[in-house]
């Protein structure tokens, strides 16, 4: 592993982390560690749309969970699953939609398992995670394969992906069912993103409800609230907080996220 200095304050000290195998890079993330207590308590993060943008997590990391003695993990990624920018990744089988979907999240799955598995080799006790819009659909799943995890908090996640795909205004998500329903059909392209195993609704059964807590945008068509309801419903109910915001201003209660952690 490489880890590299990049910055320190009164309440933390940040680092770039690279772990490799045979000399191959294999995951990548930054750690904001507090100065606050006995820095063994940690939140992992995922950014919006998966990618290697720390602008959005880091500042929660560094002015939410810091100064309350928690120490933050976001995973970055150097691949999107949906970037405007950028043509959709090379076909890979019969079903692209499904393939590229899901090579991407069982992806991001291993670099949770190595980052884990790297921190608590560091001292880390106790930890949870935390993922907002797409990074809180990943939590679901890094909830199920890590019941030892102390809390889950998912903003503005969803299920259905089907339906969140088809309906969700987001301009890369946009862009990305524009090209597939252009290159399949939206009759294929719905079959495709039907027969997907990584669906939130189907993992939720293993996630434990009480370590749960969500919160939901009440006029949200970026992860349209119904889907959101969904998902909180095929996780048990859990604790809720309903926000009357769309998907961007729901930044203004993102100081709630410390408010779950601190009662753990």
């Amino acid at each position: 592993w490489k880890k590299d200095f990049v910055a320190s304050t009164r309440d933390y000290v940040e680092y770039n982390v690279k772990l490799f195998s045979n000399n191959a890079e294999v995951a990548s993330f930054a750690t904001i560690e507090s100065k606050v207590g006995n820095n063994d308590q940690w939140i992992i993060m995922y950014p919006i749309l998966g990618g290697d943008d720390l602008e959005l997590p880091g500042f929660i990391a560094r002015h939410v969970f810091a100064d309350q003695g928690i120490s933050t993990a976001v995973i970055l990624r150097k691949e999107e699953l949906m970037c405007v920018d950028l043509p959709p990744r090379p076909l890979q089988s019969d079903d692209p939609a499904v393939v590229d979907v899901e090579d991407y999240v069982q992806n991001a799955l291993f670099d949770t398992v190595r980052v884990v598995k790297y921190l608590k080799a560091s001292g880390m006790k106790d930890f949870g995670f935390m993922g907002i819009s797409l990074g809180g659909m990943q939590v679901v799943g890094t909830a199920a394969l890590f019941p030892e995890s102390k809390i889950n908090i998912t903003l503005m996640a969803g299920g259905n992906v089907e339906e969140i795909v088809m309906k969700s205004s987001e301009t890369p998500v946009k862009a990305y069912r524009d090209y597939w329903v252009k290159e399949l059909g939206e009759e294929t392209f719905r079959a495709n993103l039907k027969k997907l195993k990584i669906d939130p609704l189907l993992i939720a059964k293993y996630v434990p409800t009480d370590k749960v807590r969500m919160i939901i945008t009440t006029k949200d068509d970026i992860v349209p609230t119904v889907c959101q309801w969904e998902l909180y419903h095929a996780l048990g109910q859990p604790e809720c907080l309903l926000v009357p915001s769309n998907h961007y201003t729901l930044i203004l209660y993102y100081f709630q996220a410390a408010g779950f952690v601190e009662r753990e």
